[in-house]
This record gives C-alpha cells, structure tokens and sequence, in this order.
C-alpha cells in the first residue's frame, strides 16, 4: 500500500486498483471583510469591535480600521500610546475543537499588505496561532528590516527562514493550512509555498485552535516605527477528512471484469483504466445510489494487466 496526495494504491494481480479521494465541503469557524455593515467603525479600535480583544489596555492604540478602497480594511501597528510596551497581539477568539467536531482540516486565509515605515524604524508583523489555553503553537514573521519571511515552532526562539522575501505596500494572499490529525502545517504566499510539513505542537498542547492572531512587535522597544500590516477577507474554515472511494475486485464474469465501486451515496464517478499509469481512458460513469455501484469492464480480457481509478465527478 502506498500513500500518494491523499489516496491510496492497493496492487492485485493481474489489476490494480487506484482511489481518488474527495474531501467533504468545508464548514465556516469564523469570516470577516471588517466592513461596517458588520458593525466595524473607524472611530474605535479593532480591538473592543466585534468580538476582537488585544493584549493591552484599551489606551493602548495601534490597531483599528481604515478604507483602502474599494473595501474597509483592519490594521495593526502605526502608533501606539503605550511605549514602555514591545508589541502588541490582537485576536478574535475562535475556541474551536477540529479534533471534536470531526473537522480536522482547518484553512486560515487573509489578504494582508505590510505599509513601509517613513521614520526609519522597523518592526515585525506575524500571525501566531494559538491553542485554547493560550499556548502559542506556531508564527509566520513578517520582517519589514529585511523583508523576509520566517517561522517559529512551539517552545522555540529560533525563527527558521522560509527563504522568501516580500514586497512592501503590495497586497498578498496567505494561506496557512493546518491538520489536526496529522499534527501539521503548511502555508503559502500569494501561491508560493513558504512553509510545509511541519507540527502544529511538539509539547503535549490539546490540539484546539484559540485564535490566530496579529502581531505587531518593536523592532527597538523604545522607538516603533510607523509601518503597519493591514488585513482584510480573515477567513478560517475547517472541514472533514476526505471520503475515500473504495474499488473491490469480484472477479471475472464472462470475459468481463467485474468490480464494486463504493463512494459517497448519489455520487457521480467515472472509471478509468490506465497500463502505465500515465495514459487514462474513462470506460464508463455511474452513480453510487446507496453509496455503491457494480461495474462491468467489457474489455478487462485483452489486456495482460491493467489499472483501475475511480473520481468524484460533476
């Protein structure tokens, strides 16, 4: 048996039999465009607004809302009231069980832009995911010094390098995939990976998802320059393991080859056959009423061996 992007490829003489997944429709934990139609107001801080709450006290500025148009977006950095302090985290509490909810595939997606410093300080921008407990789990660092992107593990102080760089004052998409099950992370930038394969906690953390945080943090304690990371479309969704479809062999029934698809109940799936592995040709399409269906492949005789997949179809 082998594993092979979440499918898996069981070899039966003279045939073998090949299995797409298909995931199940992710559900929404939370999603916000910080408009204020959704009661966001440019005259407040972010945090105190819809649920968002920070570390600091609510003198403390450096996060809130403006348009950059066509939207209405969130910021954190700029300037802040309180400058005995090195940073600033501002979340919205999502207090969600993957594991629990049997939804253990969870998708983080929010634009983001990180706005220059004009008075020659420069900070640091993240998103740090959080257990419950407040237990950080994991960060992507925006370095606006250098323009580098970084992360760091849970329990460690060593930020690792992505080997990426970012522009300033341009508008990015980021997407950090996580799965429970697996104890592991990925992320991307605008469509380019940054980070693959690595654990979401390597203590003994439950495996819940707090919240995801902004982060703001000083590059000199003292002296915060004025950059700001601005975000928008905050998004995160969680969804159950894929439906594996299954293909079982019953055998030949006169010079036809006959086999049992079982999937997902009123799916659509198309059989393919394949003698290398490269080149597939579908032989049919049915639908699995009741969650399977028996196929019968006329021309299984003439060939020495042959491969079988079955995919989720429209």
């Amino acid at each position: 048996m082998k594993s092979w992007f979440g499918v898996w490829l069981a070899f039966i003489a003279p045939f073998a039999f090949l299995t797409y997944s298909h995931a199940a429709e992710p559900v929404s934990v939370f999603s916000t465009g910080f408009e204020p139609e959704e009661g966001y107001d440019q005259n407040f801080t972010l945090s105190g607004q819809a649920g968002w709450v920070s570390d600091l006290p609510s003198n403390c500025q450096g996060n809130g809302l403006l348009d950059e148009p066509p939207n209405q977006w969130a910021f954190i950095g700029f300037a802040t009231a309180c400058d005995d302090e090195t940073g600033l985290n501002v979340w919205r509490p999502l207090d969600f069980s993957p594991l629990g909810a049997a939804k253990p595939l969870v998708k983080f997606r929010v634009t983001i832009a990180i706005i220059d410093s004009q008075n020659g300080f420069y900070d640091c921008f993240r998103w740090s995911v959080y257990s419950t407990n407040r237990q950080r789990l994991f960060t992507l660092d925006f370095d606006n010094l250098d323009l580098s992107v970084n992360y760091l593990l849970e329990n460690s102080t060593t930020f690792i390098s992505t080997g990426r760089r970012f522009p300033n004052d341009e508008t990015m998409e980021l997407e950090v995939e996580m799965d429970f099950t697996a104890n592991r992370w990925h992320a991307s930038l605008s469509g380019l990976s940054l980070v693959t394969n690595q654990p979401i906690t390597q203590a003994n953390v439950p495996l819940h998802l707090g919240s995801i945080d902004a982060v703001w943090v000083h590059g000199v304690p003292s002296a915060p320059g004025d950059n700001y990371m601005l975000f928008d479309n905050y998004s995160v969704t969680a969804q159950a393991p894929p439906v594996k479809p299954l293909l079982l062999p019953l055998g030949f029934v006169t010079a036809q080859f006959l086999l049992r698809v079982e999937g997902e109940n009123d799916g659509n799936y198309a059989v393919e056959t394949s003698t290398n592995l490269s080149q597939w040709t579908a032989i049919g399409t049915n639908r699995a009423t009741g969650g399977s269906f028996l196929f019968l492949d006329s021309g299984a005789s003439s060939h020495p061996h042959r491969f079988y997949r079955a995919r989720l179809v429209p």
